[in-house]
């Protein structure tokens, strides 16, 4: 199926709700200056060939820059660890409003594919995007709060939650390609 690159994946989960750091080694300027250039100005790959960093040993603590949001799409160096970094997102001009982060370590991202990925926004509500074009799909509105989303291990369709919040003793399974939802698992029976 045509889904991302597992390095496109990564990209994308290091960056859904920016955060950016700067070091003393003067990147600051070409960021501002990549952030200007707008969407399509340079792509991962060609940083990842023109990167001379190496990882910084033990613990790293910087101040986050002053710098404004990069345009969503465009991706750009992270001056401290020199990783090409996406933002996926961009809430004052699409859902979700306000904060809004992947699960990081407690759940993946994306689908089998890599072709959608999932984040939470501050309200609770979970949201569908399409991670190719970054393009927002949906509020996914059965899976709410807490409700422990994880894709199918081989399906990219398909997505398993427990009723919101995790109130309740079933499992369900929701189609994300058609909207249809049903019962897989009803563990109070």
């Amino acid at each position: 199926m045509g889904g991302v690159s597992r390095y496109h994946r990564l990209v994308v989960a290091i960056l859904v709700g920016l955060c950016c750091f700067v070091d003393a080694l003067g990147v600051a300027e070409a960021m501002q200056e990549l952030v200007a250039a707008g969407p399509g100005a340079v792509k991962c790959a060609d940083l990842a060939a023109t990167s001379t960093r190496t990882l910084p040993r033990g613990k790293v603590t910087t101040a986050p820059p002053d710098l404004p949001r990069p345009n969503k799409g465009v991706p750009f160096r992270d001056p401290v660890f020199g990783a090409c970094v996406v933002r996926a997102t961009q809430h004052d001009a699409e859902p979700p409003r306000g904060f809004a982060r992947n699960d990081y370590s407690r759940r993946q991202a994306f689908n089998a594919d890599n072709s959608r990925f999932l984040i939470i926004a501050s309200d609770g509500a979970w949201h569908l995007y399409d991670a190719l074009s970054l393009r927002h799909l949906e509020i996914l509105a059965e899976v709410g709060g807490d409700a422990e989303p994880q894709w199918h291990p081989t399906n990219p369709d398909l997505l398993y939650y427990v009723p919101r919040n995790g109130i309740g003793m079933k499992l369900r399974e929701l189609n994300v390609r058609d909207g249809r939802s049903r019962v897989v698992g009803d563990f109070g029976t």
